[in-house]
């Protein structure tokens, strides 16, 4: 029995009743289905202009749809009646509202914004970057992508804006719904409160075969992508001088050094204790200035004795030719 037909059924009868509304026929049968999956050839006036191919999740109860249809204009109009039905169509451009699609990405230490704006069918502008903060991982991109398309709609005198967005705290932060409790969370509070511009918010499910919301996603993870390359090599030098560091510590009578783990590539924490000292130091080694390294340590009994160990070990560094 082929798994979840019944509601793939329905959701292609859906689909073919509204493109039919479009002069375009879905043609689907029994052997059209398979688990998890309907395949439609597409149609219009007794010509082929491909096949659509719409899934169904059923842990989250969500269809997506993908398109192999060469013909742009009939592409486009299967993609805005999909759209449609999902309740995720655009406003026209006579309306004079902007579209914008939102999202954020976190790859390989790296996050990265992704946005794109619409007025009606014509694409406005693509927006992309990484932020420096990754603590939050991505959903400190979703936050900055919507920051970067108000940035956008005040420089170009956009006086109403959509934002689409998948990540739900970008509308629950700004309206109030949901408490700031971080500095990225308040700042972006601040920032939506102060930027003077009509926002209509609305959320769409991600992977649900919206294409701006997809061009958004591609677009953010493009981003994180093209430096996480960078980003993998500075973790690996990080890692490194601690891994270096713990080693010329243990060879030290009288001390002990473990290794605790990178936080977001940034920065490595090793534990140092001191035989005399009962409690164990935790140091962090972090980059400084031209891609050296320092450290940053607590207040404690072994800590003139910790930064001595470490000048002593860039000393032996240099030496070496490392």
């Amino acid at each position: 029995m082929t798994l979840y037909k019944n509601e793939l059924n329905s959701k292609a009868f859906e689909f073919q009743n509204a493109l039919k509304n479009e002069g375009i026929e879905a043609f689907f049968n029994d052997e059209s289905f398979r688990d998890y999956l309907v395949i439609a050839a597409i149609r219009k006036n007794g010509i082929s202009f491909g096949k659509v191919s719409i899934y169904y999740k059923p842990s989250k109860n969500t269809y997506s749809v993908k398109k192999q249809i060469p013909d742009e204009e009939i592409s486009r109009i299967v993609e805005n009646v999909w759209d449609n039905i999902n309740e995720s169509g655009t406003y026209g451009a006579e309306s004079g509202i902007y579209e914008a699609f939102v999202d954020g990405s976190y790859i390989s230490g790296v996050t990265g914004y992704g946005a794109v704006i619409y007025l009606g069918g014509e694409l406005k502008a693509e927006i992309s970057g990484t932020i420096l903060d990754v603590e939050f991982r991505q959903f400190g991109g979703e936050l900055q992508s919507a920051i970067e398309v108000l940035k956008w709609c005040a420089a170009n005198k956009v006086q109403k804006v959509r934002i689409n967005y998948d990540y739900q705290g970008i509308e629950k932060f700004a309206t109030g719904k949901w408490k700031p409790k971080n500095n990225l969370s308040k700042d972006y509070v601040n920032f939506i409160g102060n930027i003077g511009i009509n926002i209509e918010w609305r959320h769409i499910k991600s992977h649900t075969g919206n294409s701006k919301n997809d061009e958004a996603d591609a677009l953010a993870k493009k981003a994180a992508t093209a430096t996480s390359s960078t980003a993998s090599r500075r973790f690996i030098n990080l890692e490194n001088k601690a891994l270096g560091f713990i080693d010329f510590i243990n060879k030290k009578t009288g001390f002990t050094a473990q290794y605790i783990g990178a936080e977001n590539g940034e920065f490595a924490k090793i534990r140092v204790k001191k035989a005399e000292c009962g409690e164990p130091a935790v140091i962090e080694i972090i980059y400084a200035k031209a891609n050296n390294f320092s450290i940053r340590q607590p207040k404690s009994a072994s800590e003139s004795d910790v930064y001595n160990l470490w000048q002593e070990f860039l000393l032996l560094e240099d030496f070496n030719g490392n």
